[in-house]
């Protein structure tokens, strides 16, 4: 069978799972091409029995070595053009991604997410969508909850660098307030939050931690944030130091960004419990609309 569009990228966390931002993006990506009427579908590799006429490779931006890991996966999909996923153009800047966003300029194209920096030839900015099906804002939850955002991976390990005694600050400032930690299951810091919500689960199971947020704690600056952007669908403000998260990425009414520290998070998460959820719902909804990102991946991939 020929598909219009193939989505797909390297099995993290197992083979077909939904967890990491290259298969979660990928994934849902995937079912709103659908929905504008093309045939697309979502596969991990090893994909070789796939003939398509657009692959879009949803896998994080790496250099040269990681580019030539997934050559042969990309290789063994009929397909007439390529393109990948980044977070910005790399437009007069030196990035190790370089050579990954070349190659796929040469053969396809690059989708960029933020348009911080002016696009080059054959790179699209199409934003980025959240699936409202699976990430809801609940009317009904009480909003009560805080939630601290911990990143993993191979270049930082945002929860060491997390002072337990922060908490019992929040706490005396905002006694109603439930504290919700999210990161690797094993970090030291789990048992000092009301709940710790690890990494690794299914996505549809793993944004339960949204439910009654009211403010969304990064733990530390992140290229792109889609769990930012998922909060701010469920109603929750954006709270951390400027420069954590990319101000493109944050509506209005939800950025409670700021200068300075405890006490400049304090009131920032003071001012979250007092905005209008609802408002940030409507933001969000609208920046972060998924049907809208399809389309419009649809028309830089040349198949509007």
């Amino acid at each position: 069978m020929l598909h219009d569009v193939v989505v797909c990228c390297r099995p993290y966390s197992g083979s077909g799972a939904i967890r990491n931002f290259p298969n979660v993006r990928g994934f849902y990506l995937a079912k709103y091409l659908a929905r504008t009427g093309l045939k697309a579908m979502f596969s991990t590799y090893p994909c070789s029995n796939l003939a398509c006429r657009v692959l879009i490779c949803s896998d994080y931006e790496g250099g040269a070595d990681w580019l030539e890991k997934l050559l042969p996966e990309l290789g063994a999909v009929k397909t007439e053009r390529f393109y990948c996923m980044a977070d910005s153009s790399l437009r007069g800047r030196d990035h190790e991604a370089k050579p990954m966003h070349e190659w796929f300029k040469a053969r396809g194209g690059v989708l960029v997410h933020l348009s911080g920096n002016s696009v080059d030839a054959n790179e699209h900015v199409t934003g980025l969508g959240v699936d409202t099906e699976v990430v809801r804002y609940d009317p009904e939850a009480t909003r009560n909850v805080i939630v601290f955002d911990f990143p993993s991976g191979e270049h930082v390990e945002a929860w060491k660098e997390f002072r337990p005694e922060l908490l019992r600050t929040l706490r005396d400032a905002l006694p109603s307030c439930r504290i919700i930690g999210s990161g690797p299951a094993d970090a030291p810091i789990r048992d000092v939050f009301d709940t710790w919500v690890p990494y690794g689960e299914e996505h549809p199971s793993y944004v339960r931690l949204f439910k009654g947020c009211a403010a969304f704690v990064p733990g530390c600056a992140e290229s792109m944030g889609l769990a930012a952007a998922e909060a701010q669908v469920c109603g929750a403000c954006i709270a951390c130091p400027r420069g954590y998260i990319n101000e493109e990425l944050v509506c209005p009414t939800a950025n409670k960004m700021y200068r300075g520290g405890d006490r400049s998070l304090v009131r920032a998460l003071r001012r979250a419990f007092t905005q209008d959820p609802e408002q940030i719902v409507r933001e969000a909804s609208r920046k972060f609309d998924m049907l809208a990102w399809a389309w419009r991946v649809r028309r830089a991939i040349g198949l509007a």
